[in-house]
């Protein structure tokens, strides 16, 4: 949230932190949410975290933009398990017709990794990504 140059938080941006997809949210809902996304973040950046791909999963419940860009940095991550995941998280943000994240998970049907490229066929499909049907019906 937004402070003024005293430190005080205006009501409109209190009312726009409460506000998800429309719904007013309790204040401790949101912080907690806020919490719970920013240690998920942290997880998945951590090269050292065991817990890394669970985390980007996890992420997927999250439909906001720092997210949404975190996941699209990780879908050309040296790891082709993390940019498998990516893929499926990005389509799971429900996020449905954004052309960037489109193109980013069209890209990984072209990735050297199998596993990736399913992963895009799969996310492209959950988006119903009508733009990518060409492209899918020559891949099989």
């Amino acid at each position: 949230m937004d402070e003024d140059e005293d430190e005080v938080i205006q009501k409109e941006h209190y009312e726009e932190f409460c506000t998800v997809s429309g719904e007013r949210q309790e204040f401790w809902q949101r912080v907690q949410e806020q919490a719970l996304e920013s240690y998920t973040m942290r997880e998945v950046f951590s090269m050292n975290s065991s817990v890394r791909i669970d985390a980007i999963q996890n992420l997927a419940k999250f439909n906001s933009s720092s997210v949404i860009e975190s996941l699209l940095d990780l879908c050309v991550d040296v790891d082709e398990n993390v940019r498998a995941v990516a893929a499926i998280s990005l389509a799971r943000t429900g996020v449905r017709d954004d052309e960037h994240i489109m193109n980013t998970i069209m890209r990984l049907l072209k990735d050297k990794d199998r596993l990736v490229r399913e992963s895009g066929c799969l996310a492209l499909g959950h988006m119903k990504a009508k733009k990518a049907i060409p492209k899918l019906v020559h891949l099989w």
